[in-house]
């Protein structure tokens, strides 16, 4: 009884933390596309970021609305809004229009090869991370809703295979190679993101590992709080992977829709 409910009292206050977190995450991508000069981005992002909250979860849930539901309509919304913005649109026109105005003034063939480099080499990093996470991603939902189910039994094999699968992921993620295209700054941003994305899966699989010890009977509060710690830290880390990424993206100039052609 002691461990169902300290799994259940987890699953709950880490599902809360990551969702304030990915809230934050879009408040802020909301505010930062007012840039673009327009404020339906923002409006979009806004809304991605409303449902995406712990609030909106209270409301819907009785509903019959399930937190997946959620999660995949901020991040719909979130594209949705990034893809609305007028810089993005309305690139390509500008660079026509510049192209047939001043021929002669054009400039460097290597400024456009090299952006083009690196928005195609980021688009090919992004699709690695999903590629590596898959696995995790789907092994954590079942590990999450087994714990939260409150029956030890049932719930140690998906979280031993939740722990296996997740350090992989985080093994192949830290292996993932930084942009050949990108230099300084850039280069560094992007391998800060790929190290924080790798070690928030890696926690991700030592937490359930942890996890394994309480289910095995160990609900001692020193285990429970150090379990609970690490799972509220990969739960965090996880949702900022794309933070990273995107934020080291954005600095360099990649259009964000580089990020809605990946397949996942």
């Amino acid at each position: 009884m002691e461990v169902a409910q300290a799994n259940n009292g987890m699953g709950a206050k880490i599902a809360a933390i990551a969702g304030w977190v990915w809230c934050g995450f879009l408040v802020a991508l909301a505010l930062g596309s007012l840039a673009s000069g327009s404020i339906v981005p923002m409006l979009i992002i806004g809304a991605a970021a409303v449902v995406a909250s712990p609030w909106a979860g209270s409301h819907l849930r009785p509903r019959g609305v399930p937190g997946a539901a959620r999660v995949v309509a901020s991040v719909v919304l979130m594209f949705v809004g990034v893809l609305t913005s007028p810089d993005i649109k309305k690139a390509p026109e500008n660079n026509q229009h510049t192209t047939a105005a001043q021929p002669a003034a054009a400039p460097p063939a290597t400024a456009p090869d090299t952006k083009a480099a690196l928005a195609a080499q980021t688009r090919a990093l992004w699709q690695s991370v999903v590629d590596d996470t898959k696995q995790c991603d789907s092994a954590w939902s079942i590990a999450a809703k087994a714990m939260s189910a409150g029956n030890p039994y049932n719930a140690y094999a998906p979280t031993k295979a939740a722990s296996e699968v997740c350090q992989q992921a985080g093994t192949d993620i830290k292996g993932i190679e930084v942009p050949a295209a990108a230099e300084g700054d850039t280069k560094d941003r992007f391998s800060k993101a790929i190290d924080d994305c790798g070690n928030a899966y890696m926690m991700g699989g030592l937490a359930f590992d942890k996890m394994l010890t309480v289910i095995d009977g160990d609900a001692r509060p020193s285990v429970v709080n150090d379990a609970k710690e690490m799972m509220e830290a990969a739960g965090a880390g996880k949702l900022m992977c794309a933070a990273g990424v995107m934020d080291a993206a954005q600095r360099a100039g990649v259009p964000m829709d580089t990020f809605a052609k990946t397949k996942g």
